[in-house]
């Protein structure tokens, strides 16, 4: 049976005297660091002014994020879904979503640039060792950004984290659904989507 939870308190800060000793990257600055060859385009985000290195995919990782655009390319279109590329919430950050759903065909963005948090109608992340960090600094970004729903798939516990109602201070709604439930996204409310589509086949007991 689905969960609706307390929100996850998101907001992560540092003492005064540590952010103050801290750069905070910019978008104009991290496309300097590519063009100098310092930073390698596509193997980081950066977040709240912080570059962050992207690891490497797993197997499992990799087949997930396949099934999330299976499902979400079904209900939206293949030209309205995006994959991990980057997405635009404000001068200091620039995460890449596992996937997102976008209000405009991708092919728009070719001529308008990278999307901004504005057009994105669902942010979905596929944490591989990043459970903790999305729930709390992506869902912050996102949320302040005024995505209006968020997935987190949430691998260890076979489950799906949907995360609504966006403020400043996160998401004011998160409601858990369990791998035989099924959920309907805010931009396709006549849809269900099962939760199990989601999720790789369980692995043979040891």
């Amino acid at each position: 049976m689905s969960q609706t939870l307390e929100p996850i308190s998101t907001i992560l800060t540092l003492p005064d005297e540590m952010a103050a000793r801290r750069k905070r990257w910019t978008r104009d600055e991290c496309r300097a660091l590519v063009a100098e060859g310092r930073l390698e385009a596509g193997k980081f985000e950066l977040i709240d002014g912080e570059i962050i290195h992207k690891m490497g995919q797993n197997p499992q990782h990799v087949l997930v994020v396949m099934l999330v655009l299976r499902v979400l390319t079904r209900l939206f279109g293949f030209e309205f879904v995006q994959t991990q590329g980057p997405v635009v919430v404000d001068e200091a950050s620039e995460p890449e979503p596992d996937a997102a759903v976008v209000a405009r065909p991708l092919s728009d963005y070719l001529s308008l640039g990278t999307p901004p948090a504005s057009d994105v109608r669902l942010a979905v992340e596929v944490p591989d060792s990043t459970l903790r960090e999305d729930r709390t600094i992506k869902a912050t970004l996102y949320a302040r950004a005024g995505i209006s729903e968020y997935w987190i798939v949430n691998l260890p516990e076979r489950r799906l984290e949907v995360y609504r109602a966006p403020g400043d201070a996160g998401y004011a709604s998160r409601t858990v659904f369990a791998a035989g439930e099924a959920v309907s996204p805010l931009a396709a409310p006549d849809a269900a989507v099962a939760v199990s589509d989601l999720l790789p086949p369980p692995l043979p007991a040891a």
